[in-house]
């Protein structure tokens, strides 16, 4: 019952660890909106406080539009999860074999999506004085490894995404946290 009353936006949110997270969230009484580009399974959109929204959170338009439906629907906003990522089999590759529309996507998806989500939730904790950003990340930002350069770079700047994050919006009661599972 801890989030009863609140309104939690997790991207990512169809499958693996992100579908853990809106189950957790869901099972601590929480209205949770999946934004995902994915499908997402009939047994969670059938679950009572679950509200699906497609996006492709690499899309400013549709990260501000899914925001607006948010905040004009449920008229408030207190949790965003940033989990949404890909790691393509086709990037297992060492930097010089690595094509760059991968290393592109990768960098959109996994980066530049948790930025823009980010973006655009964070007028509305900053008016309420309150909120909470929690990044997904991954070790993988913290540890080389071989093969997986993209995904690791995208893992690292979420990191260092989340800190400037906290830093900047402190003075507004809005936490960001990283979790590297």
């Amino acid at each position: 019952m801890r989030f009863k009353d609140k309104v939690v936006v997790v991207t990512g949110g169809a499958r693996g660890i992100g579908r853990a997270i809106v189950e957790n969230f869901l099972s601590e009484s929480g209205e949770v909106v999946c934004v995902d580009n994915g499908g997402i399974g009939l047994e969670l959109v059938e679950r009572e406080r679950f509200f699906p929204i497609d996006v492709d959170v690499s899309q400013s338009r549709q990260c501000d539009s899914a925001v607006r439906r948010v905040t004009g629907y449920r008229g408030r906003l207190d949790v965003l999860v940033n989990c949404a990522g890909i790691q393509p089999l086709e990037s297992y590759r060492r930097v010089h074999e690595l094509d760059e529309e991968v290393w592109d996507r990768i960098q959109e998806a996994n980066l530049k999506g948790y930025f823009l989500m980010a973006k655009y939730c964070l007028p509305y904790m900053m008016m309420k004085k309150k909120g909470v950003i929690i990044n997904i990340g991954s070790v993988t930002g913290r540890e080389a490894a071989k093969g997986i350069s993209a995904y690791s770079v995208s893992k690292a700047g979420i990191d260092a995404l989340t800190r400037t994050i906290a830093v900047e919006y402190a003075e507004y009661g809005i936490r960001c946290v990283g979790v590297c599972p």
